[in-house]
């Protein structure tokens, strides 16, 4: 299987027929997954369960996973500026921490 391409949607703008635009890749759309998620919480819950996903072998699918995109961190990470620093902080260390696991 060749490589696979996980995009996160933070903003609702992914565009299928831009991707067949730039890409010069037959079929390149069956080998990228996109995932809608809306905050920072749902991310940090999405990570660890592509994580799990890798790590089980469970489905090949998910082994030749070699990008992951994320459209916009910001978008998530804004809305919660002005809340509890602390929680935040935690919030993020805890991203960063399964997209080195991801990484790896």
């Amino acid at each position: 299987m060749s490589t696979v391409v996980v995009y996160v949607d933070t903003q609702g703008g992914f565009s299928a027929t831009r991707v067949k635009d730039i890409c010069s890749v037959e079929n390149v759309l069956s080998r990228v997954i996109v995932y809608s998620i809306t905050d920072l919480f749902q991310l940090v819950s999405f990570v660890w369960e592509l994580r799990e996903k890798i790590a089980s072998m469970s489905d090949m699918f998910y082994s030749n996973i070699n990008v992951f995109i994320i459209d916009s961190l910001s978008s998530l990470i804004l809305p919660l500026v002005g809340n509890e620093q602390t929680e935040v902080t935690h919030v993020v260390d805890e991203l960063v921490f399964g997209m080195r696991l991801l990484a790896q």
